[in-house]
This record gives C-alpha cells, structure tokens and sequence, in this order.
C-alpha cells in the first residue's frame, strides 16, 4: 500500500536515496503512467494485476527484486560519424534488475555517410559500487537480402 501527500511531486522520491518503491496497478482502471513513474522515479519496480491474475507471483517477483542488488546510474553514450545524431524513442532505463531485459528504440537523424560507416553505443552502469561499461558496434548501412 502507498500513501503520498497529493502534492509531493513523484519525482521526490529520490530524497529517499536507498529506498526503492516497488508500485502495483490493480485492476483495469490503475493509471500505468502513475504506477510506472513512481517506480521509476524510486528505482524500483511496476507490477500490474489485471483479470484473474493472481497477486501472489507478483508480489513475489517484487519481493526478490527488493532483495537483490541494483544496476544503478544506467547511461547511454552515442559515438556516430559526423553529421548523425541519435534520439531516444524510448525512456531511458535508470535501473536495470538481474533477469531483466534491457530494450532501447532510438531513431538516428541526419547525413549518412557515402561511405562505408559504423557507430558505437556504450552502456555504462554501476552494481554494488564498480562501474561498469559495455560498448557495441554496428554497421550504418544496410544489410542486402541474401535468398
């Protein structure tokens, strides 16, 4: 259950440094932009419990992650040729959980390169204190079908 003040803005959460919200919608009519942006602003986690779900696997999955340590200060970083720019499509992550998959959508706008080009994506993170960087390459141009 979570009480709030109606005028304490979500995004207050974080004063609570090492408290996390674990938010839960019940029910067709729960607000998902509500439920989703008081986990994210905490770092927790959204659950929603619709039709005949039961709520006893949910609570549960909330539990296990409240228990576990956080991927925390997720970032990403955008190395592109001269000329391109990438923009999110999608919120970026602040916290990622073990078993959790992490998907970003992002659109890239501007010149492509006559040539032959590549880009890099870096994902920088920290878990329980060591920061940690994961970088992918990928080609700009597109593949050709192969029959």
């Amino acid at each position: 259950m979570l009480s709030c003040h109606p005028l304490l803005p979500v995004t207050n959460f974080r004063l609570f440094s090492n408290r996390r919200c674990f938010s839960f919608g019940i029910g067709e009519g729960a607000s998902t932009s509500l439920i989703k942006g008081i986990a994210r602003a905490s770092g927790g986690a959204a659950e929603f419990i619709t039709g005949n779900e039961r709520i006893q696997s949910k609570a549960l999955r909330a539990l296990k992650r409240s228990l576990q340590p956080v991927v925390e200060g997720v970032s990403l970083s955008w190395d592109l040729p001269a000329g391109l720019s990438a923009k999110m499509l999608s919120p970026e992550p602040t916290v990622i959980f073990r078993g959790q998959r992490l998907i970003v959508y992002a659109q890239l706008t501007g010149t492509m390169p006559p040539a032959e080009a590549t880009g890099k994506v870096c994902l920088k993170y920290t878990l329980q204190g060591t920061q940690f960087e994961n970088q992918v390459a990928f080609s700009l141009q597109p593949k050709s079908d192969a029959k």
